[in-house]
């Protein structure tokens, strides 16, 4: 928490001072996206499993990454995700 407090609101409400809140995505586990909506920071949040309690999607997630790096496209490790709400920031 001390970390998010001293270096990811700021940077966030430094982005947001300059795009506008509308445009601001957060990527971060569970924790990350209470704390910043308790801010009132991001509009879109895409959730990862580390630190999340497991089997947790979080309410406000757009996205959620559910593995990484497990396949591989061309010998390139990718990410799979499932899209949860039908905005997710894709035209923000």
């Amino acid at each position: 928490l001390e970390q998010y407090k001293r270096q990811v609101a700021p940077y966030l409400r430094g982005w947001e001072s300059v795009i506008g809140h509308r445009r601001v995505g957060i990527y971060g586990n569970s924790k990350v996206i209470d704390w910043a909506l308790q801010d009132g920071l991001g509009a879109w949040f895409w959730q990862h499993n580390w630190g999340t309690p497991k089997g947790f999607v979080h309410p406000a997630a757009h996205l959620h990454q559910f593995e990484i790096d497990a396949r591989t496209v061309a010998g390139v490790g990718v990410d799979l995700n499932n899209i949860l709400k039908p905005q997710f920031g894709q035209w923000a």
